[in-house]
């Protein structure tokens, strides 16, 4: 197996937990409320998106990619849960209800289209650079990813707005690690875009995308985002330390049975 391979599966997986951790962990410390259950669904929708690369990278079979190709619209989701959750963290979901709800009606709408026809989002997968399959974009999928801009530009700039007009610091710094973290994961998620038009740009460090988690924790953890109490910060310190050193050892077991 390439080494490049190993890590970009290692890194997704590491991705994966760390996400769906903060998820839970978060929705299940925190008050079950509105922003809490959005915070979680939008951590479900990215892990899905983790593990349709996972899939690929490790697809030794045209179904297994397939299913990585179907998994993948989870992007969708990505970014209807993530714009609805930073209204609701800037206190703006009441106002910008019209927003809201024609950004799910988009979402929904794209979602069941390439449902009920997903030869319009990706075509069958074929080899690209040293993977043995990767995506291959149909003729809407585009459109999927034009949405997906408009959206994250317009949740960014409410996002960046209300970090300039708070007055509090403690509400500055959620905001500014929130922004952060998720500029940081769009960014490096979209390194991986160019080989599905054919660009010859290597996806592997698109694998940095989950680490958008360790900003986001540290907003939960230090500047209290969601109310999170004292106890509960404890534990999720702890519970993402573990989970990160179980992955780590199991990379390491994993890594020495391929060069075995």
């Amino acid at each position: 197996m390439d080494p490049r391979l190993i890590i970009m599966i290692a890194g997704y997986l590491l991705g994966i937990v760390l996400t769906v951790a903060l998820g839970f962990f978060v929705w299940m410390k925190v008050k079950r409320n509105k922003l809490s259950t959005i915070f979680l669904m939008m951590n479900l929708s990215i892990a899905v998106v983790e593990f349709s690369m996972v899939l690929i990278a490790t697809a030794q079979s045209l179904g297994t990619a397939e299913i990585a190709s179907l998994l993948n619209m989870a992007n969708i989701f990505i970014v209807v849960f993530m714009a609805h959750w930073i209204l609701e963290v800037i206190g703006k979901a009441q106002e910008r209800r019209i927003p809201i709800i024609l950004i799910y009606a988009g979402g929904f709408a794209l979602f069941f289209y390439y449902i009920f026809d997903p030869s319009a989002f990706l075509f069958t997968p074929v080899p690209k650079m040293y993977l043995a399959y990767y995506f291959q974009p149909a003729l809407w999928y585009t459109l999927m990813r034009v949405y997906f801009m408009i959206v994250a530009v317009y949740f960014l700039y409410e996002l960046f707005h209300a970090y300039k007009q708070a007055n509090d610091n403690i509400v500055r710094n959620r905001l500014k690690y929130v922004f952060s973290g998720i500029l940081f994961g769009m960014l490096t998620g979209h390194i991986a875009v160019p080989l599905v038009y054919g660009i010859q740009i290597d996806p592997l460090l698109s694998m940095l995308f989950p680490l958008y988690t360790i900003p986001m924790a540290y907003a939960v953890i230090h500047y209290e985002l969601m109310d999170i109490k004292i106890v509960a910060r404890r534990a999720l310190f702890y519970a993402l330390t573990v989970a990160l050193l179980s992955v780590l050892l199991g990379i390491i077991g994993f890594s020495n049975d391929i060069l075995s």
